[in-house]
């Protein structure tokens, strides 16, 4: 304090008021803080400006008095020349009383005045709230913002007398910590009914409401046993407590020898009904309908995963869900949510995925129309099945709402956007709109940066990165964080980001790696190398990443000492194809009958990839043959009842025999074929777009062949499809897009083998371009 006073001594009258007005501030804004957090009533900080207020022309006389301003005869106190610490002396008694304006007066007045101020106030808060403040934590349940009271249920026969009470501990046990509620504990809210309500009187509700708004609950929950013959009707009715509204009312009613069973019964019954007014943990696009279980432990587990799958938190997210189907076999929104989950965390065509979606679907008659289109598309989704999406378009219209189906429709666009021949940027149309009336599911916005990534919108994937952060999983935002400088920073971020992929897990990795090869290949090609070397989904993916990259001398080596099956080896027909000639001994020995094995899945990509070397081989008896393995698998399958997939075997060889007249005799008539086949199918489907795409382009029909080129962007040739759309575009003179097509090929390819000629001839493109 000597200190402080010594400096007050050397200020200005100024300066000393310039001081006062920070100091004020400060201690308003320290008033302000302990105001909010520790409950004090709102008249403590207009009282703290008040003291202020009243306490700046004290301190303005004393900064008077202390610079030795005469205001009157003689001051009783006087600076001591003697003391460095800027001390005081009595003055001479006797004259005026300006001896009370000394800095250390002042000072210790305002701590005073403000110790008083606090003191009053916490003497207010112990007041109103009867020492709750002080009570142990666990009898307070102001801090539940989702608290649920159980009051005394009302009872019409002494047999039931039991259950009046009773129900209080067995519903506040039953329903706590569900879907992000939880009840306040009995033994607060009996106290405050004691408190409340005398002896055994049935209060009315607006006493009730005053026990419950007493425990510190948001709602509350009350209702009746009624004995009615061998059986007990239970009913139970939810309030809000600020409002007094009615949220709903459940009921439930069976045999009096199963009490136990009926409570849970009731409290599923009482959580659907708050989970649709939406409280801590709402449900995406109200499926509170959906949660068709009987089975409250398989409730709660449902609600705990899909609380996970809500932050994107998929392998967390698989365990509860399993334990739900556990308890319920048959809720087809745990299958649902659990099909989804194993999707994101092992690719769309998860075999674990396909089955909990296609059992979902099975299960989804009793559910309401919405809620089975959702689920069903999803099982249409994983496996390739485009025939639910009009059903999908239709519930848009009648939801418009309903982020849920925007979502569907938004996934089967992403994923089928080629198929559906849909533009690249109105693929993500669907999926903003869901972020636009849920942005805090976080599902929601994987693809949507992913789309920003791969379009080098750096500044947009770089918002809803931020936007995603709070409502995500720490690895999916850290992996997106690093995914972003590595495709699109400047030499010094890519460095750092490829620096910092030692230093994450596994999970993380994935992320970083998920969907993003076809934007910068070459950017991706580190992260897929450290997933293979752990041994990590998508690590198998390296010679496919290193082929869009233009490495077709390392990715040839892969497929060619590959020990996988020879449906795996069969890609070396890619790089022949598109790259640069592969050795025919080579290709001869892998490209057989039989290769494929039964082909009953259908192997997809090893049944197209055979029946195009064959055809361009003129292998016209060994075509034949595996025509004839493919249809028959698909008789094979379709005899076991399953008519999607023998539908696929039989495009798959339809349009091979296509391909077949086009390379043959007649080439108008295989693009018609293929055209109508086109969008039909699943990822057989690239193929059909593939070979139209070259077809059109021989026949002289350059924009045709471009718009299924631009369809090929979420495939192995998307760098071969940029290189030949630069050609295309040049020969149709849209100069700009000539210009970026041949750009991005470029850059796609640019650690490719130095010997490939389609390098030379796309920077011959831009020299052409650019006049010279």
């Amino acid at each position: 304090m000597k200190k402080l006073i010594q400096e007050s001594h050397q200020r200005s009258l100024w300066q000393v008021l310039g001081i006062y007005l920070v100091a004020g501030w400060f201690v308003l804004q320290v008033v302000d803080v302990l105001a909010q957090n520790m409950g004090l009533p709102e008249w403590v900080f207009p009282l703290a400006i008040v003291l202020l207020v009243i306490g700046l022309p004290i301190v303005l006389a004393t900064a008077f008095v202390q610079k030795g301003i005469k205001l009157g005869p003689s001051t009783n106190r006087q600076s001591d020349p003697t003391d460095p610490e800027g001390g005081e002396v009595a003055a001479p008694a006797g004259t005026t009383p300006f001896f009370l304006f000394t800095w250390r007066n002042a000072i210790l007045g305002g701590v005073l005045a403000f110790s008083l101020l606090f003191g009053f106030a916490g003497l207010y808060v112990v007041i109103q709230d009867r020492g709750k403040s002080f009570a142990p934590a666990e009898a307070v349940a102001d801090e539940a913002g989702e608290g649920i009271a159980v009051v005394p249920f009302t009872v019409n026969h002494e047999d039931l007398e039991v259950w009046r009470e009773g129900m209080v501990d067995m519903l506040s046990t039953t329903l706590d910590d569900i879907g992000g509620y939880r009840t306040i504990d009995s033994r607060t809210v009996m106290a405050r009914w004691r408190e409340t309500v005398p002896g055994v009187e049935v209060p009315d509700l607006q006493t009730t409401l005053e026990v419950a708004r007493r425990a510190g609950a948001r709602y509350l929950l009350t209702g009746s046993a009624a004995g009615t013959g061998t059986d007990v009707r239970l009913v139970a009715e939810i309030y809000e407590v600020d409002t007094g509204g009615e949220l709903g009312r459940a009921q439930v009613q069976g045999s009096a020898e199963s009490m136990l069973d009926l409570v849970d019964e009731l409290s599923v019954a009482v959580m659907q009904e708050l989970l649709e007014e939406g409280g801590s943990a709402p449900m995406p696009g109200g499926r509170v309908a959906a949660l068709t279980t009987s089975s409250l432990v398989a409730l709660k587990e449902y609600l705990e995963g899909e609380a996970l799958y809500r932050r994107a938190e998929f392998t967390s997210a698989v365990e509860p869900l399993e334990r739900a189907l556990e308890h319920d076999p048959e809720f087809a929104l745990a299958h649902y949510r659990l099909g989804d989950a194993y999707g994101w965390i092992e690719t769309i065509g998860s075999e674990r995925g396909i089955e909990h979606l296609q059992r979902a679907a099975e299960l989804a008659e009793g559910l309401r129309p919405r809620d089975r289109t959702i689920v069903r598309s999803a099982a249409g989704l994983v496996s390739g099945d485009l025939t639910p999406l009009d059903d999908l378009k239709e519930a848009s219209r009648r939801y418009p709402d309903d982020p849920e189906i925007w979502f569907g429709l938004g996934e089967y666009y992403y994923h089928y956007g080629g198929n559906l021949m849909v533009a690249f940027d109105e693929q993500v149309v669907p999926l903003q709109r869901a972020v636009d009336l849920d942005p805090t599911f976080a599902p929601y916005y994987i693809h949507l940066i992913e789309h920003a990534v791969s379009t080098g919108d750096s500044a947009g994937a770089a918002a809803l990165i931020d936007r995603y952060e709070p409502v995500s999983s720490p690895e999916w935002f850290t992996g997106f964080s690093l995914a972003l400088p590595l495709i699109l920073g400047d030499s010094a971020a890519q460095a750092a980001a490829r620096t910092a992929l030692d230093t994450v897990n596994g999970e993380t990795l994935r992320h970083v790696a998920l969907g993003f090869a076809s934007a910068r290949p070459v950017a991706m090609e580190p992260v897929v190398r450290e997933l293979a070397r752990r041994g990590l989904f998508p690590g198998q993916r390296l010679p496919w990443v290193l082929l869009q990259a233009g490495k077709a001398d390392e990715a040839a080596g892969i497929f060619a000492a590959s020990e996988g099956p020879l449906a795996y080896r069969s890609s070396l027909y890619a790089i022949d194809r598109w790259l640069k000639p592969v050795e025919k001994e080579l290709l001869e020995a892998t490209l057989v009958p039989g290769a494929c094995g039964e082909v009953r899945d259908p192997l997809w990509r090893c049944a197209m990839t055979l029946g195009a070397y064959l055809v361009e081989a003129g292998e016209r008896a060994d075509l034949e043959l595996h025509l004839a393995t493919i249809r028959e698998a698909g008789a094979a399958v379709r005899a076991e009842g399953d008519t999607y997939a023998a539908g696929q075997h039989d495009l798959i060889a339809d349009a091979i025999e296509a391909y077949f007249l086009a390379r043959t005799t007649d080439a108008e008539s295989a693009i018609r074929a293929l055209e109508r086949l086109q969008g039909t199918g699943y990822r057989a489907d690239r193929w059909i777009r593939l070979w139209l795409a070259e077809l059109l382009a021989e026949a002289g029909r350059p924009q045709e062949a471009a718009r299924y080129f631009e369809s090929l962007i979420d495939t192995p040739w998307w760098s071969y499809a940029l290189y030949r759309r630069g050609g295309l575009y040049l020969e149709l003179g849209e100069q700009e897009k000539a210009r970026d097509a041949y750009m991005a090929f470029l850059q796609a390819w640019e650690e490719a083998d130095p010997d490939l000629l389609q390098l030379e001839e796309a920077r011959e493109g831009l020299r052409t371009l650019r006049g010279g």
